[in-house]
């Protein structure tokens, strides 16, 4: 009985496969994905390996969505912290209208060029850094009412050039020691005893005497004393002779005469000077004499800042 060889159809073409598909090799020294189909509801791709050296993702569809998940470290609000640890140079360039940019430097040496075109802008700046030169130049208005807020907490130099005809700058400064270096090309000073009077602390003295050498003030040890106005009235009572009154100011152990009358027999001078006497350092001294048979009345105004 003779047997007969049973023979399959040969097969055409590679079988059809369904995602998904899983590699479990150690190594894939390159691997190649070409899909050409029009539309895929989810394509997902899990890379579990240890260190990734650089994923480079093309895309040349006309509308598509990457939502990429990172798993740095982040903040409570979900902000990726960026660590900046050594010489760093960061370009920021910002076009869009509205933008809010909160920036925070602790390295040892970092340059942030910041060009900023938008006509509303909030700028953050918090410097931390041991020794910071912080340039800001404002060529439009930062916000509505175009002014610049720069906070600063340790060491830094702030350079402000203002090209403006006609500019006001605003300078609070809380800190306990700082450097302030002013250029004024154009300014003209008036200081009047009003200024005097709200910047400073307020003193009146004033004293009646007669043959005699008073002290009217001493300037504390730590103030300086602005006599804006003395108001005085003398008069000898002597019927024979001329006597002397005066008041003076000791300044360094040397006396200085601001006002000298040499009055005659029954003689009375009485005025009152304004506008800014005489300064007085820590120490020095308003004073008045008055020769025999003089009657005097002094009064001072005198402002301590």
């Amino acid at each position: 009985m003779s047997s007969q060889e049973y023979k399959l159809e040969d097969p055409e073409g590679l079988p059809d496969f369904t995602l998904p598909v899983a590699i479990v090799a150690e190594l894939i020294p390159s691997l190649a994905v070409d899909i050409t189909a029009q539309s895929i509801g989810n394509l997902k791709v899990d890379i579990a390996a240890q260190s990734l050296t650089a994923l480079n993702v093309n895309i040349t569809g006309s509308q598509i969505t990457l939502n990429v998940s990172v798993t740095s470290p982040l903040d409570t609000s979900g902000n990726l912290k960026v660590a900046v640890q050594s010489s760093v140079t960061i370009n920021v360039n910002i076009a869009s209208q509205s933008v809010t940019l909160n920036v925070n430097i602790s390295g040892t040496s970092v340059t942030i060029p910041v060009s900023i075109q938008s006509q509303a802008v909030t700028l953050n700046v918090n410097l931390v850094g041991s020794s910071i030169t912080l340039n800001v130049s404002v060529t439009s208005p930062v916000d509505a009412s175009g002014n610049l807020k720069v906070a600063v907490q340790s060491s830094v130099t702030i350079n402000v050039n203002i090209a403006s005809a006609t500019a006001t700058l605003n300078v609070n400064i809380s800190a306990q020691s700082v450097t302030l270096n002013i250029n004024v090309v154009d300014f003209k000073s008036t200081i009047t005893p009003t200024a005097l009077l709200e910047k400073g602390t307020q003193q009146i003295v004033g004293t009646s005497f007669s043959s005699s050498d008073v002290v009217l003030y001493t300037t504390p040890s730590n103030k300086t004393a602005y006599v804006i106005v003395v108001s005085y009235y003398a008069r000898n009572t002597d019927t024979a002779y001329s006597r002397y009154f005066y008041i003076y100011a000791v300044v360094g152990g040397v006396s200085k005469q601001l006002i000298y009358h040499l009055l005659a027999p029954g003689d009375i001078r009485s005025h009152t000077i304004t506008g800014g006497v005489v300064k007085l350092l820590a120490g020095n001294q308003l004073k008045a004499y008055a020769e025999t048979n003089v009657v005097a009345l002094v009064c001072a105004v005198i402002i301590e800042v």
